[in-house]
């Protein structure tokens, strides 16, 4: 059972922005996803550039392996990292999984941000579990 969506705090600078009618602008994060990207990039992973998604946050393409994910850093309090596999139809046709590489890819982000001061109180949730409102969570993304 994989864990793709882990929450945790983060010491780093608010970097949302306002309107003067005090609207949100630019939602906070894009810190962080870069931070993270970075951190991937140093390891070898293939990642696009980071773009704003909607109104809540950030997120970026992975390639490891030839397995390609979505990477989305969202600010809810705490914050959100979701981790979302993605495989064409065709390799969806075929019976395509992206186990091994979905382990890859969350032991990097696992190792990426319990090496970085700036992040803290990692919680590693399923879709079902975050979905449901649970708070306890794990402190490991798979298993």
């Amino acid at each position: 059972m994989h864990r793709t969506f882990v929450a945790f705090q983060a010491e780093t600078p608010d970097d949302s922005t306002w309107d003067e009618d005090g609207t949100l602008t630019t939602p906070g994060g894009f810190a962080i996803a870069e931070i993270v990207r970075e951190a991937m990039i140093a390891r070898g992973v293939e990642c696009t550039s980071v773009c704003q998604q909607g109104f809540y946050g950030w997120s970026y393409d992975v390639t490891i392996n030839g397995a390609s994910f979505v990477f989305v850093i969202q600010d809810v309090d705490p914050w959100l990292i979701t981790l979302d596999p993605r495989a064409s139809f065709l390799k969806k046709l075929r019976g395509y999984k992206s186990d091994e590489e979905t382990k890859t890819a969350l032991s990097m982000l696992y190792d990426i941000l319990n090496s970085n001061p700036h992040f803290n109180e990692l919680k590693w949730f399923t879709r079902e579990e975050y979905e449901q409102g649970s708070t306890e969570g794990t402190n490991r993304p798979v298993g």
